[in-house]
């Protein structure tokens, strides 16, 4: 069953390689939110997906390409709210809960 899994997933894939690529940009993007980035753990998929290059499933190229983009607009996101929001992104859920943290760095 895992085997037939994961062949119609190759098999998708080299059909549309590019909702591959978009994957790893948006998951390179999430990773890179500090908040997010806690909780989506797109490396393991990133890593699973750069498995399938020796194959042909997928191009080396485009998809460091797409990660490469996603990590840096990822970054820009963060600094553009830190930078917007400055001061009030203390008040935010996750790291309201322990000021000390915040104190400490």
């Amino acid at each position: 069953m895992m085997t037939s899994l994961a062949s119609s997933i190759i098999e998708f894939l080299k059909a549309n390689p590019h909702v591959a690529y978009l994957a790893a940009f948006l998951l390179a993007l999430s990773e890179s939110i500090p908040i997010i980035g806690a909780v989506v753990t797109g490396t393991a998929v990133i890593l699973a997906l750069s498995a399938l290059v020796p194959s042909g499933a997928l191009l080396l190229w485009p998809l460091l390409v797409a990660t490469t983009l996603g990590a840096i607009a990822g970054n820009g996101l963060s600094f553009w709210l830190g930078h917007r929001y400055h001061r009030e992104v203390l008040g935010f859920w996750a790291l309201n809960r322990h000021p000390e943290l915040i104190q400490s760095s």
